[in-house]
């Protein structure tokens, strides 16, 4: 819908910070991809998860009938999450970076089938279960089913925040860090402050879109000051590996819910 300001008006706005904030991501994010790549401790494993993510994206490219015009985004994505995922990273070793690859890929064909797709035409429910029953445990398959199943009626609990703490999940295993992470954190928290940064981020395209936000609710504010308070310097440091992606979207994510509150 086009706003009935005067062009005159138009030509005065300023765009303000929220509206500035995800150019500004990107280039924060671009800058911290770009010195992990001369961190010769960090290329291998990123490069490792990076390639993972590529092969594995392309190997599912058909299932899904991903199109030419669609192929950027969904790569794009991969790729992105891939980098993200790397700040999960507890020991370096080769399972986990390729268990990142692999997560980044497996959560955005969950996207493809959710979002990208008609999800009442249950065929896309059926390609993406048969796919999480080679990629995942039987336990994490139903998890992740159950949670899609809610998503795409509209049934999510927490205002939607349940998905992070599966995602959390499929990262975590896949990545075989799961005991690990359950000695330092609350993975169900960590789960919903992860959601919370991903709404955050993304309001302003999900309030465009209809997608479901949690900031949308009556508790928005609640959720901006959980995430403040939840994802501090020190418990970043303690949770993810410095200088990552993961770690920029969060503390961007963070600044921008300190914005929304003023």
């Amino acid at each position: 819908m086009e706003n009935p300001k005067s062009t005159v008006e138009e030509e005065r706005h300023e765009p303000s910070l929220l509206e500035r904030s995800k150019p500004a991501v990107l280039c924060e994010v671009f800058k911290v991809m770009i010195s992990n790549i001369l961190e010769k401790g960090n290329l291998k494993f990123t490069l490792k998860a990076l390639a993972e993510s590529q092969k594995m994206g392309l190997n599912y490219l058909l299932r899904f009938n991903i199109t030419p015009t669609e192929a950027v985004r969904y790569f794009g994505k991969c790729i992105f999450l891939a980098y993200s995922y790397v700040g999960f990273n507890v020991n370096g070793t080769e399972e986990e970076a390729k268990g990142a690859g692999k997560a980044a890929v497996l959560t955005t064909l969950y996207d493809v089938a959710s979002d990208w797709r008609d999800n009442s035409d249950p065929k896309w429910r059926e390609i993406l279960k048969s796919i999480f029953e080679v990629e995942f445990s039987e336990e994490l398959r139903e998890i992740a089913m159950r949670l899609f199943d809610r998503d795409v009626n509209g049934n999510l609990e927490n205002d939607g925040l349940e998905r992070g703490a599966v995602t959390l999940k499929v990262i975590l295993e896949l990545m075989g860090i799961t005991k690990e992470y359950e000695k330092k954190a609350d993975l169900q928290k960590v789960g919903t402050l992860l959601q919370i940064v991903d709404d955050v981020l993304d309001y302003e395209e999900d309030i465009a879109c209809g997608d479901q936000n949690c900031l949308v609710s009556d508790q928005k504010e609640e959720h901006l000051q959980t995430l403040i308070e939840g994802f501090s310097d020190e418990e970043l440091e303690r949770l993810f590996k410095p200088n990552t992606v993961l770690v920029t979207v969060i503390k961007s994510a963070r600044e921008k819910a300190r914005q929304m509150l003023q």
